[in-house]
This record gives structure tokens, sequence and C-alpha cells, in this order.
């Protein structure tokens, strides 16, 4: 029986990837970081400095 016969389902395919070609949201990062995750490993180190440091001065929440 081919897919093409069965009109009411539906095709999903999922191909994964390695983390060094995904892509991941700056918003995502940014979060993450501003609830004290440790985000080195996703940003580049100069763009992680700046994104700890600013993190530090807009932070009011509570850790």
């Amino acid at each position: 029986m081919e897919i093409a016969s069965l009109p009411c389902i539906s095709t999903t395919v999922f191909v994964p990837t390695s983390p060094e070609w995904s892509f991941l949201a700056s918003n995502l990062v940014k979060e993450v970081a501003t609830y004290g995750g440790d985000v080195s490993s996703l940003a580049p180190g100069f763009v992680h400095e700046q994104l700890v440091d600013r993190v530090a001065r807009n932070t009011t929440h509570v850790r």
C-alpha cells in the first residue's frame, strides 16, 4: 500500500542534526541566561561575556 493512496494520513519527516548545525533562537538563550542557566556553549565567547554583563545589570528577580 502506498502512502499516496491514504489521503487521510499526513506525513511528518524528522531529520535530526548535530548541535553544530542546528538553529537556536537568541531569545531562548537570553531567557536561559536570565534565569541563571549556563549558556557559555551556546554563544561565542565575546557574545557570552556581553550577555552575562547585560543580564547582571538588568536582572531584578530572585534566583
